[in-house]
């Protein structure tokens, strides 16, 4: 949002590239609200509910903005999403 990679996403499966850190963890999967609810609806999925989340990797100093900001999923640094889907 702000030009800056975010902490939870790499670029690389080789080293970490614009963000804090040094741990590289080899997956990226970025969503947006509306993508996931999307790719969740598409693979049958119904009665579909998202809430947002804290993540563990945040540097301390943004830790209470982070927290904030997962009440809103639209925002949150994590999705969670629950779902069914018929049988």
């Amino acid at each position: 949002m702000a030009g800056v990679q975010p902490v939870f996403s790499e670029v690389s499966g080789r080293k970490v590239f614009g963000r804090p850190g040094r741990d590289v963890v080899g997956h990226l999967r970025l969503f947006t609200r509306r993508a996931l609810v999307e790719m969740l609806h598409e693979a049958g999925f119904t009665d579909i509910r998202l809430s947002g989340a804290a993540f563990h990797g945040v540097p301390r100093p943004a830790r209470p903005v982070d927290r904030f900001l997962a009440r809103w999923p639209e925002v949150a640094a994590t999705l969670l999403a629950v779902a069914s889907k018929p049988r």
